[in-house]
């Protein structure tokens, strides 16, 4: 052979080394064109996916997660019984397996075989029962939400891997209860419940999920795949969570992130035809509403409620803050396609007249009625003479007393919608102001006295006070109430004032036959600028059909203190039935009160038995039928206006594959599959690749 290849001239050698390369080249392409013809591409594994979010976290612990980080965390890091499948819409087994009862009371849970904790000890029927008997059903517990889901809820275990959670009541939504992640007793188990708070568990958690914790620091949380876990190793190597201060630094780093959901609109406009990233739109099961306080004694009357309704274009809302989708029905559950309210600036004026409201010229054509009793009050009276009878004053005392008088032929006292037991007519009254009672606040407290003079109702006085340890606090607050108003440029009656200022600056207001004007307030937050906008829109839409919208913005803590106290005319809040998509708490009546999620207080029987067969009925077809006569219950009593439902979006890199948004219920079911996702692929003999199959092949395809 080398004697030959010394033979050849150099032209000759050259021929033959390129012979040779072109033959080696060749049988390379052609096995692998016959590998790819006799195989198909799979997962592979490795790789990392980098989420940038906005906010913080608190707490890494799936009984105590309070944010969307923390949720976020938790989805992967810990296992439940049970899981939501965005898929399929439906909750399916997770750590274990269930079954039910024939009398649908009892759950029976059995844990999966391999489950194991991060550090590898075994997961457990001890740490179910230590995770919702120990410690949720504990009084202590710090999270009133998830006990309340557990109350009353019998939990035994029957083995080591079984256990049994038996209820008082048939409750259809209950196995979404038990999605919630659990706890390894072998390290809380000598934890006092009472600090469960302050443990640092709460950011190094060992859960039993596909990805495990390994570093937290206060820009980024890392997590690693958790190859034993119990339904097969993730694909993904790497999950990191970039914390980001706002969505603009976000948007500025976006070239280092692989998916996000907390882009504003305007930047995911900006992102449709990006060649990198893809933007999928999804709605959750929640809404936005106005919800009427039914208490209140503007809003006792149906057909008041009906008005303000009719008098509501939420198509105009909707155009106006863009990305929502409107909705007429609190009842997610059910289509709604055909079934949707118009609105009727006539229809809405019809309302109001029939419920006593109207224009100054609207009676016109009706017989005159008997005038009221013309109360005998001065105006310039001070009825409020303690602790100040000047219409601003400050306190440094938790607790105290507002006393003063009342005009002849007054029966009744009232302050702030209370009235008083103890005032009886021609006496003094008393009112007690405490923190203890929640009658007096931190900051600024308005106390609006009313009283029944010769039997109409009519505002007395009024005072508001600051409440605060902080002498300078309270001294500038005082002084900016009290400070005189700047000058009022006074109009020039010399000069023709113009037509338009009667018919379109003064609006008309509507009225009852006690000359009291239908006056409404309104409390939203005031972080959420979409909310303020609602509700500039709304006040202008209503003030057409001659109502009075007064809104009230206000810090986050302020409006969630005086919406659990249920202390408004309107709120403009948003809710969330996650997974379970019972409406009973939100408008039974037994949830009517201070601290209830029934913000309408709405007590009507109808209501109330159509909410009990709804939430009693497994059969899912049996249960839309049920909600149906729900919805129609709900609509007659006008309890809230629905108004829409927001439209998010998440942006992830094309890069990942295997993605899935499906429809889900929370934001965190975005990752819910995120074990499954990839970025890097392998290949799979699908036949057999013998000699013969080769040249089978060759003579077919190749030649």
């Amino acid at each position: 052979m080398f004697k030959l290849l010394h033979a050849l001239s150099l032209t000759e050698k050259i021929l033959s080394s390129a012979l040779i390369l072109i033959i080696l080249i060749s049988s390379f392409q052609i096995g692998n064109a016959f590998y790819d013809s006799h195989s198909a591409p799979i997962p592979g594994s490795g790789g990392t996916y980098v989420e940038g979010v906005i906010g913080d976290f608190q707490f890494l612990n799936p009984v105590l997660a309070q944010t969307d980080l923390d949720r976020d965390i938790t989805n992967l890091t810990a296992c439940g019984l049970t899981r939501f499948d965005p898929i399929s819409n439906e909750i399916v087994d997770d750590l274990a397996t269930h079954v039910l009862s024939p009398d649908q009371r009892t759950y029976t849970f059995t844990i999966k075989d391999g489950a194991l904790w991060h550090d590898g000890v075994p997961v457990t029927a001890d740490d179910v029962i230590f995770t919702f008997r120990e410690v949720v059903q504990h009084e202590a517990f710090p999270n009133p939400a998830l006990a309340a889901d557990f109350a009353n809820v019998q939990i035994t275990k029957i083995d080591d891997h079984t256990v049994t959670m038996t209820l008082k009541d048939k409750y259809a939504f209950f196995i979404y209860n038990t999605a919630i992640g659990i706890l390894p007793r072998h390290i809380l188990k000598d934890v006092l419940v009472e600090n469960m708070l302050s443990l640092e568990y709460n950011l190094h958690p060992i859960g039993c999920g596909p990805y495990q914790v390994e570093s937290v620091t206060g820009s980024q949380i890392r997590l690693s795949a958790f190859h034993n876990y119990y339904a097969g190793a993730p694909l993904l190597d790497k999950v990191v969570f970039r914390i980001f201060q706002s969505a603009e630094q976000l948007f500025r780093n976006l070239d280092g992130i692989t998916g996000t959901k907390d882009l504003t609109s305007n930047q995911i406009d900006g992102l449709q035809n990006d060649a990198r990233l893809t933007v999928h739109e999804f709605t959750l099961p929640q809404y936005v509403a106005l919800f009427f306080n039914n208490d209140r004694a503007n809003l006792k009357d149906t057909k008041t409620r009906l008005g303000l309704q009719l008098a509501t274009n939420k198509e105009a809302i909707a155009e106006d803050i863009g990305h929502v989708k409107i909705i007429d029905t609190p009842l997610l559950e059910i289509d709604t396609s055909n079934w949707k309210y118009e609105p009727s600036a006539a229809r809405a004026d019809g309302a109001l007249y029939d419920a006593g409201w109207t224009f100054a010229d609207d009676t016109k054509d009706e017989p005159q009625k008997d005038a009221p009793p013309t109360a005998n009050i001065d105006d310039t009276a001070a009825y409020i003479t303690k602790p100040s009878g000047d219409r601003y004053a400050t306190t440094n005392q938790a607790t105290f007393f507002l006393q003063g008088t009342a005009p002849t032929g007054t029966t009744a006292i009232i302050i702030n919608g209370y009235q008083l037991k103890t005032f009886s007519a021609g006496s003094a009254w008393n009112y007690k102001a405490s923190t203890a009672i929640d009658t007096l606040q931190a900051g600024e407290n308005e106390y609006v006295v009313e009283g029944i003079v010769n039997g109409a109702k009519q505002e007395l006085d009024r005072i508001t006070i600051w409440y605060g340890t902080d002498a300078a606090q309270s001294t500038n607050w005082l002084t900016t109430k009290t400070q005189p108003p700047a000058p009022v440029q006074k109009l020039d009656v010399t000069k023709e004032v113009p037509t338009e200022l009667t018919t379109k600056d003064i609006p008309r207001l509507r009225t009852n036959t006690a000359g009291e004007t239908l006056r409404l307030h309104l409390i939203f937050p005031a972080e959420r600028a979409e909310f303020t906008r609602v509700a500039t829109l709304l006040a202008q839409q209503w003030l057409e059909r001659g109502v009075d919208l007064i809104l009230e913005p206000l810090p986050q803590a302020d409006f969630l203190r005086r919406l659990s106290r249920h202390d408004y005319d309107i709120a403009l809040f948003g809710q969330n039935l996650g997974y379970n998509l019972d409406a009973y708490p939100f408008w039974h009546s037994s949830e009517a009160r201070p601290n209830g999620s029934n913000l309408s207080n709405l007590r009507s029987s109808a209501v109330n038995a159509w909410l009990a067969q709804a939430r009693s009925s497994f059969n899912s077809s049996e249960r839309r039928k049920r909600l149906v006569s729900l919805r129609e219950a709900i609509a007659e009593e006008v309890p809230a206006i629905m108004l829409y439902t927001p439209t998010y979006s998440f942006v992830i890199d094309k890069k990942i594959k295997n993605f899935n948004l499906g429809r889900i219920a929370l934001k965190r079911d975005r990752l819910s599959n995120l074990a499954s996702w990839y970025v890097r692929e392998s290949r799979e003999i699908q036949s057999n690749i013998g000699i013969f199959a080769f040249l089978a092949w060759f003579w077919h395809e190749a030649l």
